[in-house]
C-alpha cells in the first residue's frame, strides 16, 4: 500500500537537488513547521508546497529551487512546477514552492499519435455500382465496439518507456475503450473510471487497483473531540438523476429495393388513373430493360402518337396493312404478325397494352427505334420467348408448430386476437390482445418461423424473451414469451419452417405487426401497433386481418419522392405566382411547391411564412454533401428555392416558359445554397431515391434502438424526490438485463457525499500509518455518522514537521461507502423541497441564523400565514 505521509513522530526531511541529483540541500525545519502542505488523492494530485526563507546557511537550498528542479520528501520525488514570491513583513526574501510527483512530468510524456499517412490508401480503387444491391431487408448491429483489455491498451504507451512503468492490482474487465491520440494521463483520466480502477503514484510506478484490491480495513477509529476537531459533510444534489429513458442497442436497418439483380417484384398491368408510365416501367423491369424517366417520357410519346392510349384501338387509315387485312391494332400499333414475333410466352393478347409493351421491350434496342415524334418499324431478332426476369414468387407463410395442418381449433379465452372481453394485467382496464398465445397443452416443442426474413431483434422486453423478423414485404413477426431457448441471431436471414427457437414455458404468444416493433410494442394493449390476427394470416398467405393483402411498406422519403412526381406526369404542371399552397398536384411557383409537398406530410411553417425570404428565416444552413431528401436550395439572391429529392436531383417550378421539372442538384444555375426545415426532416427520416431506372435499386436505412424502457430508483425517489435526467444511450448493450445494470450503475441516484475530518497529529502518535485506500472507523454523533469510511484524499502538515498541525482526510461514498452518511442526510435533502415552515425548522435545527435572515423568515411565515387564512374564509364563504 502507497504511504501518503510519514511516520508520525519519525524523522523526515525536504531536500533540494537539480536534474543531475549529484548534490542536494536540505529544506529549514523553521520554513516547514509554518508552511509545508501536502496533498495525496485517489487518482489524482499528489503535490507538496512549502515556503523558502532567503537567510544565512539556507542561501544555496533557496537558490537551487528553481522551475523543474527536484524535490525529495518522504522517499518520493517532485517536480518544481512553480515558485513565487511571498510577500513578509519582517522584510525577508520568501518563495513559495509548489511541486508535483515527478511521474506526473513522466506521464505526459508517454504519448502515441497516428501516424497520418498510415491511414493513406494504397493500390487501386475498385468501384461499387449501386445496381450490385440485392433487394431484402438487411439488419445489423451498429452500437458493437470492440472491448479491450485494460493491460493492453497501456502497453501501448508503456512500449517505449525505460524510467517508468505500471503495475495492475485485481482484476480488470475488458472495456470498449480504444488508444486514443495523446498522452497516457489523458487516457487514464477519461477511461480508467470504465475499467472500475482507480491509481496511486509511487516511486517510478503508477499503481492501478480495483476497489476490491485496493480497499483494506484498517484498525482505526477516528472519534469527535477526541482525535478528530471538526467535521464538515458536504453534499452535492445538482446532478442526482433517478428517472430517465434508457435506449440499448442500437442498430441499424436498410431495406434494398428493386435491383437489377434482384427479383421483380409485382406491378401494375393496367395504367394507373390513364398514365401508363408505370406500366411501362414494370414491363422494362420484367424485361431486364433499365429505364429513366426519360425513356418512359419517350415510350408514351409514341403511344400517344400510335394509339392515344388506347389499348382496343385498331388502324382506320387505308394502307399495304388493310390491304393485306392485317391492321395495326393496339397500344403500339403492332400488326398481328409483328406482334406475334415478338410476344413472350403467356402474354400474346395483342389488344392488351401490357402484352405489347413486354413484346416492345423484347426487341433489340427499342427505345432507340421510337422518337415519340413519327411510325416506326421493328426489327431485328426477339430477345427471348420469355419473361426474362419473371415476378419473385410471393411469400409463403407456415403455422408456428410441427403437425399443424391448419388454424387451432381451441383456446382458452383471452389467448385469441382482438378484443377478448378478459381484461388484461398491466392494460391499464384494456381487453385487446396484440397476438395469439399458442398454448403448450396443445403444442410443443421447436417454435417454426411462420413467415421468412431477417432477425431484427433477440433480447428480453418487459421480462420475456422475444425475437422479431422483418420480412421484404414490410411486415414484423413477434415471436415472444415462450421461454429462453433462442436459436437464431440478429441480422441472420430466416425461411419459412426455419427452427426459432423452443417452446419451454406454458405458451408461445405470436404477433404480427405492419409497423415497426418499437411503436408497436408501445401499443400492446390496442389497435395503434398495426397488428394484425395472426391465424387470419397465416391462413390468407399473408392477408391483412380482412383478408386483404397487406401493402409494402414504403420509407416516408421515398412516399415525398413519389409524391412530388405527380407534378410531373401525366402532365407537367405549369408555373403560377402566387399559386395555392395546398396538397395534390397543382400549378403553383417554387415556394409553393416546397410548401406543398411539406404540407402532404402535415408541415406548416409558423406565421403562414410563403415566400423564400420568409421561408428561409425558418430553416437551418447544411453543406451541399447532406442535402437529403426534402431539403431546400436558394440561389443566391434568394429570389427562387428548388426541392431535393435525393443528393442527387431536385425538382421545381421554375418560370412560366418551363413546367415543373427535375434536373441534376449539381447541373446549370445550381442553388448554392441549402437548407433544412427539421420538423420535415423529422417526418421523412432520411433519404430515398428519385432513380426511376429499371436497372437502379431504392435503399432506405434507419437507425433504431433495439432496447427501449423507463428506469427509475425508487428507493431515490422516495428519499429524494423525483430528478429526471437526461436520457440514456447504451449503444453497444444488447441485452435488458444488462442494460439496466449498467444505467444503476452510469446515474447517480443519490447525492454525492464527501466527509471531511480534521485529525489532531498528536494524537495519531504510535498509531497504524493511513494511506490512500485504507478503510476506517468514524464515529460523528453530530452527524449521526458510526460507520466505515475510506480514505480518497488526505492534505496537510507533516506531523514531524509540526505536531500541532491538523490534517484533513476526505471519505465519500463510493461504493456505498458513506452509506449511512446518506441516511444521515436525507432528511435534510427532502426538507429543502418542502413548504416554508419545513425549511424554517429545518433551518432552526441545523444552522443559526443572522437576525436579518431570521427577519425575512418570520415574514414569510406570516405571509404564508395570512395567505392560508384567506383561503380558509373563501371555502367558508364559497359554502
Amino acid at each position: 500500500m502507497v504511504v501518503i505521509m510519514s511516520n508520525y513522530g519519525t524523522r523526515t526531511f525536504v531536500a533540494i537537488t537539480d536534474a543531475s541529483k549529484k548534490e542536494a540541500e536540505l529544506v529549514s525545519y523553521a520554513d516547514l513547521y509554518d508552511s509545508f502542505a501536502f496533498t495525496s488523492k485517489l487518482s489524482g494530485t499528489q503535490q507538496i508546497s512549502f515556503n523558502l526563507t532567503y537567510k544565512p546557511g539556507f542561501e544555496r537550498v533557496f537558490n537551487l529551487a528553481q522551475s523543474k528542479a527536484l524535490v525529495l520528501y518522504n522517499g518520493e520525488t517532485y517536480v518544481i512546477e512553480q515558485v513565487e514570491p511571498v510577500a513578509n513583513e519582517q522584510g525577508l526574501i520568501k518563495n513559495k514552492v509548489t511541486a508535483s510527483h515527478h511521474l506526473i512530468d513522466a506521464l505526459r510524456n508517454l504519448r502515441y499519435d497516428t501516424d497520418p499517412e498510415s491511414q493513406n490508401t494504397t493500390g487501386g480503387t475498385t468501384a461499387t455500382n449501386s445496381d450490385d444491391k440485392k433487394e431484402g431487408v438487411t439488419v445489423k448491429r451498429t452500437g458493437e465496439t470492440q472491448k479491450f483489455k485494460l493491460k493492453d491498451q497501456l502497453d501501448v504507451y508503456f512500449q517505449n518507456s525505460k524510467n517508468v512503468k505500471y503495475e495492475l492490482h485485481g482484476n480488470f474487465p475488458e472495456r470498449a475503450c480504444p488508444v486514443s491520440d495523446g498522452t497516457v494521463l489523458e487516457w487514464l483520466n477519461n477511461n480508467l473510471s470504465k475499467y472500475g480502477g482507480r491509481y496511486i503514484m509511487q516511486g517510478d510506478t503508477l499503481h492501478i487497483y480495483t476497489d476490491d484490491a485496493l480497499i483494506k480495513k484498517l484498525d482505526m477509529d477516528f472519534r469527535y473531540l477526541y482525535n478528530v476537531s471538526q467535521s464538515q459533510i458536504q453534499a452535492d444534489v445538482n446532478d442526482l438523476v433517478n428517472v430517465r429513458k434508457v435506449y440499448a442497442g442500437k442498430m441499424e436497418e436498410t431495406i434494398t429495393t428493386g435491383g437489377s439483380d434482384g427479383e421483380v417484384g409485382d406491378g401494375p398491368t393496367e395504367p394507373v388513373n390513364g398514365d401508363w408510365g408505370p406500366v411501362i416501367r414494370y414491363a422494362a423491369q420484367l424485361m431486364d430493360v433499365p429505364i429513366d424517366d426519360n425513356g418512359i417520357n419517350l415510350v408514351k410519346a409514341q403511344i400517344k402518337r400510335e394509339s392515344g392510349g388506347n389499348e382496343q384501338i385498331v388502324q382506320g387509315i387505308w394502307d399495304v396493312n388493310m390491304a393485306n387485312g392485317n391492321p395495326a391494332q393496339g397500344l403500339l400499333q403492332f400488326i398481328p404478325q409483328t406482334f406475334n414475333y415478338y410476344a413472350v410466352e403467356g402474354h400474346k393478347n395483342i389488344k392488351s397494352g401490357f402484352d405489347q409493351l413486354l413484346a416492345s421491350f423484347n426487341i433489340p434496342n427499342f427505345l432507340g427505334q421510337i422518337s415519340g415524334r413519327s411510325g416506326w418499324s421493328p426489327h431485328g431478332a426477339p430477345r427471348s420467348k420469355t419473361i426474362i426476369k419473371p415476378p419473385a414468387p410471393k411469400s409463403t407463410w407456415g403455422w408456428p408448430f410441427r403437425g399443424m395442418n391448419g388454424a387451432p381449433t381451441s383456446w382458452e379465452n383471452g389467448q385469441q386476437f382482438g378484443h377478448t372481453g378478459w381484461v388484461r394485467p398491466g392494460s391499464g382496464g384494456s381487453d385487446f390482445h396484440d397476438g395469439f398465445d399458442f398454448g403448450s397443452a396443445h403444442y410443443s416443442g421447436d417454435i417454426l418461423c411462420v413467415h421468412g426474413g431477417t432477425v431484427t431483434s433477440v433480447g428480453y422486453q418487459a421480462g420475456f424473451m422475444v425475437v422479431t423478423v422483418k420480412s421484404s414485404d414490410g411486415l414484423t413477426t413477434v415471436y415472444q414469451e415462450f421461454g429462453n431457448s433462442v436459436s437464431v441471431r440478429v441480422g441472420q436471414s430466416v425461411k419459412t419452417g426455419d427452427v426459432i427457437g423452443r417452446l419451454t414455458t406454458t405458451h408461445l404468444h405470436l404477433g404480427i405487426t405492419t409497423k415497426d416493433f418499437a411503436t408497436a410494442f408501445a401499443h400492446s394493449f390496442d389497435e395503434g401497433g398495426g397488428w394484425l390476427d395472426p391465424i387470419k394470416t397465416i391462413q390468407s398467405n399473408g392477408g391483412g386481418a380482412k383478408g386483404q393483402s397487406v401493402p409494402i411498406k414504403k420509407s416516408r422519403a421515398q412516399e415525398y419522392i413519389e409524391h412530388a412526381k405527380t407534378y410531373l406526369s401525366p402532365e407537367p404542371q405549369v408555373y403560377k405566382w402566387g399559386g395555392e399552397v395546398k396538397d395534390g398536384a397543382h400549378p403553383t411557383d417554387c415556394s409553393g411547391l416546397w410548401l406543398s409537398l411539406a404540407l402532404h406530410f402535415g408541415i406548416r411553417l409558423k406565421d403562414g411564412a410563403r415566400s423564400t425570404y420568409q421561408i428561409i428565416k425558418q430553416m437551418r444552413p447544411i453543406k451541399r454533401s447532406e442535402v437529403q431528401t426534402g431539403d431546400a436550395g436558394f440561389v443566391p439572391d434568394l429570389s427562387h428555392v428548388v426541392c431535393a429529392l435525393d443528393n442527387k436531383t431536385l425538382i421545381q417550378e421554375s418560370s412560366y416558359s418551363e413546367p415543373c421539372n427535375t434536373r441534376s442538384i449539381d447541373g446549370y444555375y445550381k442553388p448554392l445554397n441549402w437548407y433544412r426545415y427539421d420538423p420535415l426532416a423529422n417526418v421523412l427520416g432520411g433519404e430515398g431515391s428519385s432513380d426511376d431506372s429499371g436497372g437502379g435499386t431504392t435503399t432506405t436505412t434507419r437507425t433504431y434502438y433495439q432496447i427501449k424502457f423507463d428506469w427509475q430508483d425508487d428507493e431515490s425517489i422516495k428519499l429524494y424526490g423525483r430528478h429526471v435526467g437526461a436520457p440514456l444511450k447504451l449503444d453497444d448493450v444488447y441485452d435488458e438485463k444488462e442494460a439496466r445494470d449498467e444505467t444503476a450503475k452510469q446515474t447517480q441516484s443519490k447525492p454525492v457525499v464527501s466527509l471531511d475530518l480534521d485529525v489532531i497529529s498528536t494524537k495519531l502518535l504510535n498509531k497504524p500509518v493511513v494511506s490512500l485506500g485504507d478503510k476506517v472507523h468514524a464515529v460523528i454523533p453530530e452527524h449521526n455518522i458510526n460507520t466505515d469510511v475510506t480514505v480518497v484524499e488526505v492534505t496537510g502538515n507533516d506531523p514531524y514537521f509540526n505536531p500541532d498541525a491538523k490534517l484533513k482526510l476526505t471519505f465519500n461514498n463510493a461504493n456505498d461507502a458513506l452509506k449511512d452518511i446518506n441516511v444521515a442526510l436525507r432528511k435534510d435533502i427532502s426538507a429543502v423541497r418542502n413548504n416554508i415552515n419545513d425549511v424554517n425548522n429545518w433551518i432552526g435545527s441545523n444552522m443559526t441564523l443572522s437576525s436579518t435572515n431570521r427577519a425575512w423568515l418570520e415574514k414569510q411565515k406570516t405571509v404564508s400565514a395570512e395567505s392560508q387564512t384567506n383561503n380558509d374564509r373563501k371555502e367558508v364563504n364559497n359554502g
